[in-house]
């Protein structure tokens, strides 16, 4: 995964959440194809969930490296993995029908990409795939 615009967010008044102040663009790879995708200006994260004695942990704050990755993963869990992105190859507009795994394994992608190690990312993707349910069942089909 690369990102390819900085990620700027402004702290929400509801604990834990913050607001996105410019579209995310990044580029990600499914399937054997590249993709370009963006998480647009305002959307709310509260970066992936993270219980808050796991924030106490290096590297697993919500102002760390983690931050990208988690706000993608956290617009593709809203989506429920339901993506307009661009080909790369052809250039066209296509939509991506993801699975909370492929979601979940693009976190684990970003996180590497982030610079965290393959072990920490690993512990952190183990943690998205043990509660991650949660969430994803929340989210309504509409």
């Amino acid at each position: 995964m690369k990102f390819l615009s900085p990620l700027i967010t402004q702290k929400l008044a509801t604990p834990g959440e913050f607001v996105l102040f410019s579209d995310f663009r990044y580029e990600f790879e499914y399937g054997g194809r590249g993709f370009r995708a963006v998480v647009p200006r305002g959307f709310i994260t509260d970066f992936a969930s993270i219980p808050r004695v796991v924030q106490l942990l290096p590297g697993f704050g919500v102002n760390e490296d983690s931050a990208e990755a988690a706000v993608v993963h956290d617009w593709h869990y809203c989506c429920r993995g339901e993506i307009r992105v661009r080909d790369l190859q052809s250039g066209a507009l296509v939509w991506l029908h993801l699975t909370r795994q492929e979601c979940d394994a693009l976190l684990l992608d970003g996180l590497v990409s982030s610079g965290y190690a393959r072990a920490t990312a690993s512990l952190f993707y183990a943690g998205v795939r043990a509660g991650g349910w949660c969430y994803w069942n929340a989210r309504s089909d509409g």
